[in-house]
C-alpha cells in the first residue's frame, strides 16, 4: 500500500502556495502524514547586485531573515491544517540553489513524497521542475493552480513494472474516492507513415495493432495482480510520434485531474532511466498535477 508519512513541501509565498497546501490536505486524507518538512530556499546571495540602495539593508528587521519566513510558513500551514495540525511540522529557510537543495533534502530526510509547485505560466523555463523529477529519489507531485480532489485520474501505462506501480498508486487514491475513474491510457505505437508502405496503413493493420495492445494489457494485469473492476483501459494511436501530446489531448478530453506516471528506477542509474515520456509530460504539461512515482 501507498505511503506517504514523510513529505518534504516547497514553498515559495506566491498564490499557489494554498492550493498546494489544500491539495496536500487531500492527500493527508487518503495518505496520513506524519511528518511535514515544509521548506523555503531563499536564492543565493551572489544573485546580480540591486544598483540602488544595499541589498541587505532591505531585510534590516528586528528578527532574523529566516525566522520571519518561518513564522509566515507556520502560519500558512495552520491556516489549511489548524492550530495544531494532525502532523509534525519542521520548517527549513535555507540558502542555495532550488533543485540541489529539494533534492538533498528530499534524501537527507528520507522522504516518501516531495510535493512543488508549477505554475501554468512558468517564470522560467521549468529547468528546476525537470532537474528534480530526474534526480529525486521519492516519488514528486507537481500541483497547479486549478489542482483539486481527483476523479478522473489518467495514468500512462506501457505494460511495464513502472506503470504498473503507478497503477496501484491511483488504486489506492480511490479508497477515498470511490467513484473515481482510473482511465489506464497506452498509446498505440504504429511506423511512420513516410517509412513504410501503403499497406501498414490499412485498417486491418491497424487492427492488428490495437488487438496486440488489449492482449498484451491482459497479460499486464494478471501478471502484476492489478484488479480491473475500476480500470478503464483506453488506446490512442500515436500518429503524431509525440507520446506526451497524445496524453495531455486526452487529459484534456476527459478534463482530468491528475496525471499518474511511473519513472524508471531510483538507482545511480536514474538519469538514463527516467523515460522519454515522463520528461516531456514535465516540460509540456502546465494544465494537470502530475504525480510521478517510483
Amino acid at each position: 500500500m501507498t505511503q506517504f508519512k514523510r513529505v518534504i513541501l516547497g514553498l515559495d509565498f506566491s498564490p499557489l502556495d494554498q492550493t498546494i497546501l489544500e491539495y496536500l490536505a487531500q492527500i493527508h486524507k487518503a495518505y496520513p502524514i506524519e511528518t511535514l518538512y515544509a521548506l523555503h530556499i531563499v536564492p543565493g546571495f551572489s544573485a546580480p547586485r540591486i544598483p540602488e540602495g544595499d541589498f541587505i539593508a532591505r531585510f534590516i528587521q528586528d528578527q532574523p531573515l529566516d525566522e520571519v519566513l518561518a513564522e509566515k510558513i507556520s502560519q500558512q500551514v495552520k491556516a489549511i491544517f489548524g492550530e495544531q495540525p494532525p502532523f509534525a511540522i519542521k520548517i527549513e529557510v535555507i540558502e542555495g540553489k532550488p533543485s540541489e537543495q529539494i533534492t538533498h533534502w528530499a534524501e537527507v530526510k528520507k522522504a516518501d513524497l516531495l510535493v512543488l509547485g508549477r505554475k501554468s505560466i512558468s517564470d522560467g523555463s521549468g529547468i528546476v521542475a525537470r532537474r528534480v523529477a530526474r534526480q529525486a529519489t521519492c516519488p514528486v507531485l507537481f500541483v497547479n493552480e486549478t489542482a483539486r480532489a481527483p476523479r478522473h485520474i489518467v495514468v500512462p501505462i506501457d505494460y511495464s513494472e513502472f506503470s504498473a506501480r503507478a497503477l496501484m498508486t491511483a488504486l489506492d487514491k480511490q479508497l477515498l474516492f470511490p467513484d473515481t475513474v482510473i482511465h489506464a491510457l497506452h498509446v498505440v505505437e504504429f511506423p511512420p507513415n513516410d517509412y513504410y508502405m501503403l499497406p501498414y496503413k490499412e485498417a486491418g493493420f491497424r487492427k492488428i495493432l490495437h488487438d496486440a495492445a488489449r492482449e498484451a494489457f491482459d497479460k499486464f494485469v494478471v501478471d502484476y495482480h492489478i484488479p480491473t473492476d475500476k480500470i478503464q483501459p483506453v488506446y490512442r494511436e500515436n500518429i503524431l510520434q509525440n507520446p506526451a501530446k497524445h496524453i495531455l489531448e486526452y487529459a484534456r478530453e476527459i478534463q482530468a485531474d491528475l496525471l499518474l506516471t511511473g519513472a524508471r528506477g531510483h538507482s545511480v542509474l536514474r538519469n538514463m532511466l527516467f523515460g522519454s515520456v515522463t520528461e516531456a509530460l514535465i516540460e509540456q504539461n502546465h494544465e494537470f498535477p502530475l504525480l510521478i512515482v517510483r
